[in-house]
């Protein structure tokens, strides 16, 4: 079984032909960024201006990218500063479409999730996947209604639970590679942020409010969460795909199959045309170091 079909659960996608990232905005360097970048051995990054943000790209080898996302993750969190993999030049022209039209800077947006009401990643999948099963049945469309609401209990799943043995947990990152292949590719861009804690890249981003993903402070505030409780960290944003590395996984079954239904509120694709069922998605959460998310 290919790659694809083992992660997503379908057959590879036809290639398509490589997309030429378009010029970005460059921007004046920040001083103190490019003091501490330079000392990171990252003396020429290219600088893009992101609204009233700076970011500093750098191309890196596909397969070398995850080892210099992580020397950078240690050297620079110091400073306030957050590396993450924006994916291939197709990745990089998806994303250019956002950041050249970002205004403001990020920082308002970060304020608001600190300052917001507590948030429980339970009660939103809750609510979330309650509101699409009311409306999906609106529409006529009862099977899947039925299906969202069948899932509800499983956030408090408790006691055994038995997942499908031949579904194993993800311990590699789909970014800088290949999809169709599974090869390392030649290239990637990396970007370095402002941003003092994982959760806040979506936001330096603008990442989200397309097709099913959520909107850039929903990301946030889910990613916040999950970092409390799980560990979990960014280290990839393409522009259909986020992974996350994770230090304290759920290391029971029941535990992994609650976070399931958080991760499927989040981004049904990753069963709908994937894993195909709750019990399998819990199948990769379990134990596993990584975190995979993909809308159609």
């Amino acid at each position: 079984m290919g790659f694809w079909s083992k992660l997503l659960g379908r057959e590879a996608p036809a290639a398509r032909p490589q997309v030429q990232a378009p010029p970005m905005r460059e921007a004046v360097p920040d001083a103190a960024m490019r003091e501490v970048l330079s000392a990171a051995g990252l003396p020429s990054p290219r600088w893009i201006q992101v609204g009233e943000d700076v970011h500093a790209h750098v191309r890196v080898p596909g397969a070398e990218a995850v080892q210099e996302w992580t020397r950078l993750r240690a050297l620079l969190a110091a400073h306030g500063l957050y590396p993450v993999l924006l994916g291939d030049e197709e990745s990089l022209a998806r994303h250019a479409e956002t950041l050249d039209d970002a205004t403001g800077s990020a920082a308002p947006r970060v304020r608001e999730v600190l300052s917001g009401p507590p948030f429980d990643a339970r009660e939103w999948a809750h609510d979330k996947l309650a509101g699409e099963a009311a409306e999906m049945r609106e529409y006529g469309e009862e099977e899947a209604a039925r299906h969202d609401e069948s899932v509800l209990p499983l956030l408090d799943a408790t006691g055994p639970v038995v997942l499908p043995a031949d579904v194993q947990p993800l311990r590699s990152f789909t970014i800088p590679t290949d999809i169709v292949s599974g090869k390392f590719l030649p290239e990637v861009t990396l970007a370095v942020m402002r941003a003092s804690a994982p959760w806040e890249v979506p936001l330096q981003l603008r990442y989200g409010g397309w097709n099913a993903c959520p909107l850039p402070e929903e990301n946030a505030r889910l990613m916040r969460s999950w970092a409390e409780r799980f560990g979990a960290e960014v280290v990839g944003i393409s522009h259909d795909t986020v992974e996350l590395r994770v230090a304290r996984p759920p290391q029971d079954a029941a535990a992994a199959l609650r976070l399931a239904v958080e991760h499927y509120a989040y981004c049904s694709d990753i069963v709908h045309q994937g894993v195909e069922s709750i019990e399998g998605l819990a199948a990769t959460l379990l134990g596993a170091p990584v975190w995979f998310f993909w809308w159609d």
